[in-house]
């Protein structure tokens, strides 16, 4: 079951001097020779698509969760790129843009076994997302 689209997102501190900002989109080349922060699962296909653009990302940290990733940015320390979903808040002193490439998302996806019965709960679960999409 498909619960949502994340897609991935540059955050920056306001007062990071970015290129790129008057541009409505932002591109991996964008990021060029910028520090980079990313969270550990994102990692490998990031620098995938950066080699198609034929881009070195310049990743100074590689965090092991998004918020921690959001902390190095917040510092002023660099750019952190993690997947986020569109209505998820910003911090007041960051600015967020969306990365512009057809292979920066991730599907979130609930998988269960269909051979063995959900729990009562398991089963509340899965009907509360098939609700709320």
């Amino acid at each position: 079951l498909t619960v949502n689209t994340e897609h991935f997102y540059a955050f920056y501190n306001k007062e990071l001097p970015a290129p790129w900002q008057s541009t409505q989109a932002l591109h991996p080349a964008d990021l060029e020779g910028i520090s980079l922060c990313c969270n550990y699962g994102s990692y490998a296909l990031l620098r995938n698509v950066f080699k198609d653009y034929a881009v070195k990302p310049n990743v100074a940290f590689i965090a092991t969760t998004a918020e921690s990733a959001l902390t190095f940015a917040t510092s002023g320390l660099g750019v952190a790129v993690v997947a986020a979903l569109e209505g998820d808040a910003v911090p007041q002193e960051m600015v967020r843009q969306q990365l512009v490439d057809e292979k920066l998302h991730f599907d979130q996806t609930l998988y269960w076994s269909k051979e063995h019965k959900l729990s009562p709960a398991a089963e509340g679960f899965l009907e509360f997302f098939r609700n709320f999409n």
